[in-house]
C-alpha cells in the first residue's frame, strides 16, 4: 500500500466579520475565537470513485469518474445516462444527511468536486454552483462551514484515477491546464467572495508531481491561483496541499 503524506499550509490576506480566517497560524472564526474544524467529507457525490463504489478494477476495468460515466452510458445510452447522473446528484446527498452530520457534532463539510462542474464553457451556469448553493442553505441553520476541494483538476493533478487523469498528471505538464485551473478558481472565488459559510478553498487535492517537474513550478502554480483568487476575494482561507 502506498503511503501518501500531505503538507498543509494556510494563507489568508484580510478578512471580514463572520469569515473563517487565520491569526497567528490558527484558524479562528470572524469574532477571533479559535475553532477546531471537525469535518465530514462528501466523497463520491460529485466525484464518483471506483474504490468507493467497490468496483474491482482488475475485473471491471473502470475506476475514474470518466470511466464510470462511460460505462454507465455504454449500458443504458446517453439520454438515460444523463437522467441517471441528474438523479444521482439529486439523491446522493440530501438535507436530511446534513441534519444528521450536524447532529453528530461536525462543524464543516468538505466537498470534493470535478473541475468540469464549475467550468463555464457556454452561457449556461455550471451545475456546481447550484449544488453548492443548495448545500449552503442546508448548512446555514447549523452555521456549518463548507470547504470546496478541487478533487479533479484539469489534466489531472496526479496519475491516479481519483483525479480523473489518464495515468499522467497533465496539470503540471500542459500550460492550458494550469490556465484553466486558475480561471475556474477565480470564477468560484468571485461567486462566493461574500459567503461567510464558505470555509475556504482547497486548491488541489493530493497533487503528485510527474518526473521532470520542479518544486519551483509546483509552488508557482499555487501562487498564480492564489493571486487570481485575491483579485476578487480577500475573505477566504486558501488551503494548499504539499506534493505527495
Amino acid at each position: 500500500m502506498r503511503r501518501i503524506v500531505l503538507g498543509l499550509f494556510l494563507f489568508n490576506v484580510g478578512f471580514s466579520q463572520g469569515f473563517l480566517h487565520v491569526e497567528n497560524g490558527q484558524i479562528v472564526e470572524g469574532n477571533g475565537e479559535p475553532i477546531l474544524l471537525r469535518g465530514f467529507g462528501l466523497g463520491g457525490w460529485l466525484v464518483p470513485e471506483g474504490y468507493m463504489l467497490h468496483n474491482q478494477a482488475w475485473i471491471d476495468g473502470f475506476e475514474s469518474p470518466t470511466e464510470i460515466e462511460e460505462h454507465v452510458e455504454s449500458l443504458i445510452g446517453p439520454e438515460l445516462a444523463a437522467e441517471f447522473w441528474a438523479l444521482y446528484r439529486d439523491n446522493y446527498v440530501a438535507q436530511v444527511d446534513i441534519d444528521q452530520i450536524a447532529e453528530w457534532g461536525f462543524n464543516h463539510i468538505r466537498i470534493p468536486f470535478h473541475y468540469k462542474q464549475f467550468y463555464n464553457s457556454s452561457d449556461i451556469m455550471p451545475i456546481g454552483y447550484s449544488i453548492v448553493d443548495s448545500l449552503l442553505s442546508w448548512c446555514e441553520p447549523y452555521n456549518m462551514y463548507i470547504i470546496l476541494d478541487m478533487h479533479c483538476a484539469p489534466g489531472g493533478q496526479n496519475g491516479g484515477p481519483i483525479s480523473d487523469s489518464d495515468g499522467t498528471a497533465r496539470l503540471w505538464l500542459e500550460e492550458e491546464n494550469k490556465a484553466l485551473t486558475i480561471q475556474i478558481w477565480s470564477e468560484i472565488a468571485g461567486y462566493y467572495s461574500e459567503e461567510t459559510l464558505i470555509g475556504g478553498y482547497d486548491l488541489i487535492n493530493e497533487p503528485v508531481l510527474p518526473a521532470g517537474v520542479s518544486l519551483e513550478e509546483f509552488k508557482q502554480l499555487y501562487i498564480d491561483i492564489t493571486d487570481a483568487i485575491r483579485e476578487v476575494d480577500n475573505n477566504h482561507i486558501v488551503y494548499i496541499e504539499g506534493n505527495w
